[in-house]
Parts: structure tokens; C-alpha cells; sequence
């Protein structure tokens, strides 16, 4: 295999959750059971020694690691790019902005016990460092040395089902809720108690941490609380010393090779989607949403018939989503912001650290050309994976050398539009989830506890007419399933 091609594996393998690395001449991973499959413990076996000598190599290209630095844990540090972006997108200074990048979960169990759900989150809370940091307006983040309880309150609708009320007004707020910046904490969570069942409600900034990290977050709780797997000590490995480290990378030739397959596209890189809008004085802080459930048995089928084509299996959708855009757009050329969940390989415990490792990246699509669905999937999955292979120039750092060079917006917001980093299977079911960005439209694709997987288009409302979103909607969903049905 070329380089190219072990490249195009490792980022496969990275955005299913599995993380590999040489460790004493040796190839090592870490991935979730789930994600180890004999197919793809088959492919490791099968290119064992290529892989090797790639990560090898690719590690002394870079010659960075990650150094542990505990005696300066508690010292400022700056924000990442996408951090920023999302303290910006609170300013009402921009078009559609004042909204903070929140999601709200609603997890569904038998039965809680509310103090021992407080003790275990209290332990996780003094465990991860973004849990207890503070994030300041003036560009940088903060770790606090001593770490107040965190306050979960209880709201027992069986003992009390006057309170009824008072409980729906609580938990609207909870899922549109807005945390001052430079205070602490940046993140919540209660218990609700009916006849039927017990739900933990847990609301979180995307600041302190990326869906890889919340899930995490999750799943701890739930070894903690079913398994009584105890809630031990501190993360080895800090989201401070990671950021340190990627710093470093921009120092490398790398870095340098990276940074020129940008600027060398910037000047013919198209604008965003021209849709229709309304005026920005009639956005609401508030989004719309649809969803589509893909059954598990016809997701497999989606995920074999992309596979026969050389393609990931969330490319199509984003195909699909593109045909979307396209057809609403008045160009038929335009770029797509992608957000990737970025965790470089610099250390072996990097997938444990909470905190937010999103970066973005623009792909260039072009639906004006006369080709039918597979051949442009085909276009858009090669386009996709030699812009990742180029990640180190940050999608952020595209666009602020696009604001020098000329004043337009050249791209268009897709959240996540991908797997998830490392499915999980929870005792608990996603009741309820509610995500806010301050993208102006956001799709995104995630999987479901146990019953396939979920696809959600949102909307910023007001945003545009009324029915605009829900003929997007309806087009898209027909798009999947033709796609589903026959590719070409």
C-alpha cells in the first residue's frame, strides 16, 4: 500500500473510534469491543507491518509527544480555533449569532437513586479537568485548583405531582439553557422521578467537551452506578497538555505541507450555498427539528452497498445532503463546513480525555456537473479524505485567510455529519435530545442505543420561511432512502 493509502486506513479506523499507534516496534490500539470487528481485526492483520512502518514514520515526521505537566494543571491556556468560534457565535454582533453551542440529554431509566447519582457526578466532575474549568472571554481557559459540589437537584413528581408544572417550566430552561461565561459550572445535571421510570437530565456546553467526551462522560456514570466500578482518582492525561502538544505540530513541515494544500486552493475555493433567507433580525434563539430513524438491518444494508463502491457509509447522506443545498441554492458550486472530531494520535491515552477536540474542514462539492448520484459520491468521498489527510491547517484557519484575502462567506455549516467516535450501549435510553449551535443549519447522523440509527436535520428559526425547512427535510429523506434503495 502507498502512503496515501495507509493514510486513508488510519482515517477510517480514526473515525470509527479506533485509535492506533507503535508502541516498541509494535502496533497498538484502542477502540471500544463494539468497534473490533473480525473484519477490521482481519484488515490490521492483513496490513500489520505496512501499518508500522506509516505510524512510525509519520510519528518521527512530526517528532512531537505529549508531556504531562501536572505542576502547571491549574495554568491558563489558550482556547482551540473552534472554541473560539463558539464564543464568538454568543455575540449577537453576528448575523444569527447569540447562541451558545449547548446539547441537553434526557436518559431514561428504571429507577435512580438521587444521591448517589450526585456522589458518582461529583467524583467524575473532580476527576476530568474540563469539568471543573472556567472559560474567560479574553480568549483562554482555566482549571480550577479546588472544585465546589455540584448542585443536582431532585424533582420527585410521584411524591409531589403538584409541582408538575413548575418541573416542565424547569426543564424547558434546562434545554435552552445559555451559561455565563467565566463562571462555573458550564454544565448541569437532575434527576426527575414518575410512576414509570427515572431520568438523569444532563446539560452541557460544547465548550468544556465533544460528543466523544460526553458519551464518555455517560458511560462512566453508568459503570459507576450499575456496575459500581468506582469513580478513581484523576485523568492521567489533561486536555491542557494535549492542546500543548498540537500547538507544537504547527512548528513542524508537516504542518507547512498541510498549510500549502490549502492556500493553494483558497483562491478557487467556491462561496457558501446562496439559500434563501430572511433578515437576520427575525432569527429566534431557538431551533426547529426533524428526524429519521434508519433501522439498524437497513443501515447495514446501506453501510455493504457503500462498501462494494469504495465508499464510507455516511457519504452517501452527505451526498444526499448536498443534493439538498443544491437544489434550494441559487449556486450549484459551494463549499460545506464539516465538523471532525480531531483527536490526533499523540499520546496512547488520548481517547480518554474529556474536552473538546472539534476542528472543521471545508469540502468543496460541486452539483452543478451533469453526473449521476454514485459518480459524485465517488467525487465528494475523494475529496473528503485528501482534505483530512491535510487537517493540521484547520478548516478556522481557511477561513480567516479567506477573510484577508476577500470579505465572502464561503462556507455552509454540516454537524457531524459522520459515525459517532465510539458507539456505546447504555442501560439508560436517549429519551430526549436537544442540541444548539450557533450554525444557522446543522445536520448531523448518530447512532441509536440499540435500534439502528437516528438522522436529524435542525433549523435555526426564522431563519427562512416557514415551510422551507420541512421541504428540506422531505427532499433529503427522500434522497436517503432512493440512495439507500439503488446508488446510482
Amino acid at each position: 500500500m502507498t502512503d496515501k493509502n495507509m493514510q486513508n486506513l488510519v482515517n477510517r479506523f480514526e473515525a470509527n473510534g479506533i485509535h492506533l499507534w507503535t508502541e516498541n516496534g509494535k502496533i497498538k490500539y484502542k477502540a471500544s469491543k463494539e468497534a473490533m470487528t473480525p473484519a477490521v481485526l482481519a484488515e490490521l492483520k492483513a496490513n500489520k507491518e505496512t501499518l508500522i512502518k506509516y505510524l512510525s514514520e509519520k510519528s518521527d515526521d512530526s517528532n512531537v509527544a505529549i508531556v504531562i505537566d501536572r505542576t502547571n494543571r491549574f495554568e491558563p491556556f489558550p482556547l482551540t480555533d473552534v472554541q473560539s468560534a463558539y464564543l464568538l457565535g454568543r455575540s449577537k454582533t453576528f448575523e444569527y449569532g447569540g447562541v451558545a453551542c449547548h446539547v441537553y440529554l434526557e436518559i431514561r431509566y428504571a429507577e435512580l437513586e438521587t444521591q448517589k447519582v450526585r456522589d458518582i457526578w461529583n467524583a467524575i466532575t473532580r476527576k476530568y479537568d474540563m469539568l471543573h474549568a472556567v472559560i474567560n472571554e479574553s480568549g483562554y481557559q482555566q482549571v480550577m485548583k479546588d472544585v465546589p459540589e455540584l448542585e443536582i437537584p431532585e424533582w420527585d413528581l410521584v411524591k409531589h405531582p403538584e409541582k408538575a408544572n413548575d418541573f416542565e417550566k424547569f426543564r424547558k430552561e434546562m434545554g435552552n439553557r445559555a451559561y455565563t461565561v467565566g463562571k462555573w459550572p458550564m454544565f448541569g445535571l437532575a434527576v426527575s422521578r414518575t410512576n414509570e421510570s427515572a431520568i438523569l437530565h444532563f446539560s452541557i456546553e460544547f465548550l468544556l467537551a465533544d460528543w466523544t467526551s460526553i458519551w464518555k462522560l455517560v458511560a462512566e456514570f453508568e459503570a459507576a452506578y450499575f456496575d459500581e466500578k468506582a469513580v478513581s482518582g484523576e485523568e492521567e492525561l489533561s486536555f491542557r497538555d494535549y492542546l500543548i502538544a498540537e500547538k507544537k505540530l504547527k512548528a513542524t513541515a508537516q504542518y507547512e505541507k498541510e498549510k500549502k494544500y490549502w492556500m493553494d486552493r483558497i483562491e478557487n475555493l467556491p462561496d457558501a450555498p446562496e439559500l434563501p433567507k430572511l433578515p437576520a433580525s427575525e432569527a429566534k434563539d431557538a431551533f426547529g427539528r426533524k428526524f429519521l430513524r434508519i433501522p439498524a438491518d437497513t443501515w447495514n444494508r446501506m453501510k455493504n452497498r457503500a462498501k462494494q463502491y469504495g465508499l464510507t457509509p455516511t457519504v452517501p447522506i452527505l451526498s444526499c445532503y448536498a443534493d439538498v443545498l443544491a437544489k434550494w441554492s441559487r449556486n450549484k458550486r459551494f463549499c460545506i463546513n464539516m465538523t471532525v472530531l480531531n483527536r490526533l494520535p499523540l499520546h496512547e491515552k488520548v481517547m480518554d480525555i474529556v474536552g473538546d477536540f472539534t476542528s472543521l474542514s471545508l469540502l468543496e462539492v460541486d452539483c452543478a456537473a451533469k453526473e449521476n448520484f454514485l459518480d459524485r459520491t465517488r467525487k465528494i468521498n475523494g475529496q473528503l479524505f485528501a482534505d483530512l489527510d491535510n487537517r493540521l491547517f484547520s478548516g478556522v484557519e481557511v477561513m480567516r485567510e479567506i477573510s484577508r484575502q476577500s470579505k465572502k462567506n464561503r462556507a455552509f455549516d454540516a454537524d457531524r455529519l459522520h459515525k459517532r467516535d465510539r458507539p456505546r450501549r447504555f442501560g439508560g435510553t436517549i429519551a430526549r435530545r436537544l442540541c444548539r449551535r450557533h450554525f444557522p443549519d446543522a445536520t448531523n447522523l448518530y447512532r441509536l442505543p440499540s435500534d439502528g440509527w437516528r438522522f436529524r436535520i435542525a433549523s435555526q428559526l426564522g431563519l427562512s420561511r416557514r415551510r422551507i425547512p420541512g421541504r428540506c427535510f422531505g427532499f433529503h429523506v427522500r434522497s436517503i432512502r432512493k440512495a439507500i434503495a439503488s446508488p446510482r
